[in-house]
């Protein structure tokens, strides 16, 4: 295990095949030493962005396998991290789990991004997006509104807003919605 110029990378790989496997217990010791080695690593402007990225993307995946673990607030310390090195990296995250169907941990990374930036509409939407994928519609609603409300031009949020009326017995404020939806997003 000494540190080469992929360590960092080899280490976040295996920690993130355990998260994949449903091993999030074993996962955590690889993810923090990917980490660590890529912490200690140094070089010029444009590198320690890149570095910056990777770090805030492995944070965001230590929060996973905390969650997934049981430990809530560690996880919501992960996601505050990742969230104050690079918004974007933990949106990308949350939407690779989002994709995988792992929706609880999805629900409280989105709550958790929504209480550290209450005005980031990402945090609102998955909040509301993955109440919606538990079946928990009418509660999808509050979230996903908000999201709409905060970032007006995302015909996405939209969309899910749509579908969570819809479901939630509001036909008619859906049809709004999904109509404000296929005005931004003709496809």
């Amino acid at each position: 295990s000494r540190a080469g110029p992929d360590a960092g990378q080899a280490w976040f790989y295996v920690g993130a095949s355990k998260l994949v496997l449903d091993r999030p217990e074993e996962a955590i010791a690889p993810l923090q030493k990917s980490l660590d080695l890529r912490a200690e690593k140094g070089g010029d402007a444009k590198s320690l962005s890149d570095a910056m990225k990777r770090r805030a993307f492995t944070l965001a995946q230590i929060g996973f396998a905390h969650e997934a673990s049981g430990n809530h607030p560690a996880a919501v310390k992960s996601w505050r991290s990742c969230m104050a090195l690079a918004r974007s990296e933990c949106t990308d995250a949350i939407e690779e789990h989002y994709l995988r169907k792992r929706l609880q941990p999805v629900l409280a990374a989105g709550i958790a991004l929504r209480e550290i930036s209450p005005t980031f509409d990402e945090g609102w939407y998955y909040e509301g997006a993955a109440l919606f994928y538990l079946d928990r519609e009418p509660e999808a609603v509050g979230p996903l509104r908000r999201a709409t409300e905060l970032d007006d031009e995302d015909y996405v949020n939209h969309y899910m807003l749509g579908y969570a009326l819809n479901y939630a017995g509001d036909p008619e404020a859906a049809l709004v919605a999904l109509e404000r939806a296929a005005e931004l997003e003709s496809t």
